[in-house]
């Protein structure tokens, strides 16, 4: 009795750790990632857990669109500037302007400091 209570302890966390870093992943990671996890459990024989993380896999295959999964912005390649050298021509648009180094602007604050008072 303890040891199927400990197997279904296992297959609630696989399960559980699975639907942890489910919204992470995209769906061929997740696909990923439970072929890999079953692999090791069946290497390891743990067969409840394999066979938990394959319905898993076949909840994800049969309605994709209903997983939660991380989104990834589409690329549109026709966007990518193909010359690399228009950048640096255009650096007032890409290149952020940055501060002076903290010692200058030290100084400059000392300087504004005693010509006020003197």
């Amino acid at each position: 009795m303890r040891d199927l209570e400990q197997t279904e302890n296992k297959v609630k966390f696989i399960v559980g750790m699975f639907k942890h870093y489910q919204p992470n992943l995209t769906i061929p990671e997740q696909i990923a990632l439970l072929t890999l996890w079953e692999e090791s459990c069946v290497l390891h024989e743990e067969y409840e857990m394999a066979n938990a993380i394959i319905k898993e896999m076949r909840k994800i295959q049969k309605n994709p669109t209903k997983i939660p999964q991380k989104f990834i912005l589409p690329i549109h390649l026709e966007d990518i500037n193909p010359n690399p050298i228009d950048i640096l021509n255009d650096s007032e648009s890409y290149i952020k302007k940055s501060k002076p180094p903290f010692y200058s602007r030290f100084f400059i604050w000392l300087k504004n400091k005693f010509k006020r008072k003197g």
